[in-house]
């Protein structure tokens, strides 16, 4: 299993960075707190394109789960939350993610199945 800091060019080569975590074909993506760089959501496409080459997963395997979680801050006002995002692959990257909320022990579950 993996599970890293993973720095990724944001837009305009901003700096950024994640949590990845994989098992298999399955990738957890942590938003940092912190993190001034490009999001984990507003690159979905992007960051799964270059995870799946970079790791050797084949695209029609992906198993793509974004995870937001509860800052430790008083006046944060968001859950934490966990949505699992599906692509279209477009022969040599993914495009239009279409996300769905997941409950956080589903994906924990299916991370630690690595599947």
């Amino acid at each position: 299993m993996i599970d890293q800091i993973y720095h990724y060019k944001g837009y305009h080569n901003c700096p950024s960075q994640c949590q990845l975590q994989i098992n298999g074909n399955v990738v957890i993506v942590t938003d940092l707190d912190g993190d001034t760089g490009t999001s984990i959501t507003n690159m979905a496409e992007h960051l799964a394109t270059q995870v799946i080459k970079e790791f050797g997963i084949k695209p029609e395997n992906l198993t793509w789960v974004e995870h937001y979680p509860k800052r430790g801050h008083p006046l944060d006002r968001f859950p934490e939350n966990f949505d699992l995002v599906t692509f279209t692959w477009a022969g040599q990257r993914f495009r239009k993610p279409v996300w769905k909320p997941m409950i956080g022990e589903v994906a924990e579950r299916r991370l630690q199945e690595g599947r």
